[in-house]
């Protein structure tokens, strides 16, 4: 009783701290169990506190116990854009232009209407523009200068296992919290918009995704001698932020007067999962994972001095994991009293053609997102009181090649996870180390944007029949593609991720 009082204050403790950040997040669907005997196979594999978010069933046969560990992940993604000169952009062919010290804010349709969403001039993005004192009125933000994808990040883990009757009702506990950024989200838009803020392609699955709180708990019964069935809880998190702003003077925006209203409400991502042992040498299992996200709405409102009143709202959607179906399979090839071979399986399916980019966007049209299939497969070896893993896994994009507007850059992952855990006895307790290794490939993706007509094509922002200056008249070089969009006309991304812990595991 007193063990399942230390486990039940420190996850009450968790909760208390973490309320408005925690959440099953896209990390541990990269990683893997990083504790244990899980590795890229925890939906079948191991039976720990891991298993509490990849299939919370195996907590039945789980020993109660606390883990505590670090793990850290190193990201060297890349994107590398392809030169401007040629595929038909030598000179500045692609460039919007400059007339009369102006751009396509200034230019005009035939017809004498404006252009749609107006760009800047490609020369004012790379070198900035400064007024005619020599002051600069508009800060460089050069084609690629801010592509990002390196970052490293170190986590504290903590497990905690507590069997409630014995052999038949466990519950657990497991989160992954990173010391280096307490839940860091950053949005870019994927096509030409994206010039007026980083001007760069960046990696869609990976950076801001991997540093929020990873946080489950939940529950595993064993229904039968060979049937358990399990539910655990991830977080999703809702945000909303207003931002009344009094503009007094619109020369001078250092006057403005602003308020702000921030509400956070949580809602629950249940995940299921079952494990049945048909004949003793074969485990198989099963899993349903929920989506998972955090959404920021952020609302504005503008009071002008002279009367006039706006309003505006953009939605966030950070670190989005669709609906996961798991299937897996673990057989035992040889066991003894202090041997045991073992290979395991897992396959997945992911909904992917529901995803939400960072701006709560859904990839559309010629150019949607594919429900894709996953795998990983891998061995077991215990000998004594060492046991071993190593799994292999193989992650296929679910982005289809970016040919027109968009630039979601997303390769093919293969994986390889290994680990080893050592068991000694510790104050009469059984206790054990762990130590973890893992290396994640994304393959090279090269794009080459070739579909420049139609909805879903590179957007030409300059109007075939696009008039302008004094005296009016057709602008030079209309003709053509004239476009900012950072991704054109191709880009080619790749990377690798390291990672490696250790973690010291407690029965009681």
């Amino acid at each position: 009783m007193k063990a399942m009082a230390k486990a039940s204050a420190a996850a009450f403790t968790l909760l208390i701290l973490f309320p408005a950040v925690a959440q099953a997040s896209p990390l541990l669907e990269l990683v893997g169990g990083v504790s244990g005997q899980g590795g890229l196979c925890a939906r079948v594999a191991g039976s720990d506190a891991a298993s509490t978010y990849f299939n919370p069933a195996l907590l039945a046969s789980a020993e109660s116990g606390i883990t505590l560990g670090y793990f850290t992940l190193a990201e060297r993604m890349k994107v590398d854009l392809h030169s401007r000169q040629g595929a038909g952009c030598d000179n500045g062919a692609c460039d919007v232009p400059v007339v009369n010290g102006a751009g396509p804010e200034s230019f005009r349709r035939a017809d004498n209407s404006p252009i749609q969403s107006p760009t800047l001039p490609t020369v004012w993005l790379q070198e900035g523009r400064a007024d005619s004192d020599g002051a600069l009125t508009l800060t460089p933000r050069p084609r690629g200068g801010a592509t990002t994808g390196s970052s490293a990040h170190v986590y504290a883990l903590l497990g905690i296992v507590q069997q409630i009757v014995k052999e038949r009702i466990t519950i657990g506990l497991v989160t992954m919290l990173p010391l280096s950024g307490f839940l860091t989200t950053e949005s870019f838009y994927n096509d030409e918009r994206e010039q007026f803020f980083s001007n760069s392609v960046h990696p869609e699955l990976y950076g801001d995704r991997l540093t929020p709180v990873s946080l489950a708990f939940g529950t595993g019964v064993r229904v039968t001698d060979t049937l358990s069935l399990g539910l655990s809880l991830g977080l999703n998190i809702s945000s909303s932020a207003s931002a009344p702003v009094y503009v007094s003077n619109l020369a001078n925006l250092d006057s403005v007067l602003i308020d702000s209203s921030v509400t956070v409400a949580m809602a629950v991502a249940p995940h299921v999962g079952a494990s049945w042992t048909p004949v003793k040498p074969l485990r198989l299992a099963a899993t349903v994972h929920t989506p998972q996200s955090v959404e920021v709405v952020t609302k504005f409102r503008y009071v002008i001095a002279t009367g006039t009143e706006q309003a505006a709202s953009q939605s966030f959607v950070h670190d989005y994991v669709p609906y996961t179906f798991g299937l897996g399979a673990e057989w035992d090839l040889h066991k003894t009293e202090t041997q045991r071979w073992a290979a395991v399986a897992t396959s997945t399916y992911a909904l992917w053609s529901n995803y939400r980019d960072r701006h709560g966007e859904t990839p559309r049209g010629a150019y949607a997102w594919s429900d894709v299939f996953a795998g990983a497969v891998g061995v077991r070896y215990d000998q004594g009181a060492f046991r071993n893993f190593l799994d292999l896994g193989y992650q296929p994009s679910p982005v289809p090649a970016q040919r027109g507007r968009s630039n979601y850059a997303d390769g093919d992952r293969g994986s390889m996870s290994l680990g080893t855990t050592y068991g000694f006895e510790l104050a009469g307790q059984q206790a054990s180390v762990g130590f973890q290794a893992q290396m994640h490939r994304v393959f090279p993706q090269d794009v080459r944007k070739t579909d420049l007509d139609g909805p879903d094509g590179v957007r030409d922002e300059v109007p075939d029949d696009a008039i302008g200056g004094l005296p009016r008249g057709p602008i030079m070089g209309r003709e053509g593609l004239q476009t900012n969009n950072p991704g054109y006309p191709g880009f080619r991304s790749d990377g690798f991720l390291f990672g490696g812990g250790v973690s010291f595991s407690l029965a009681y």
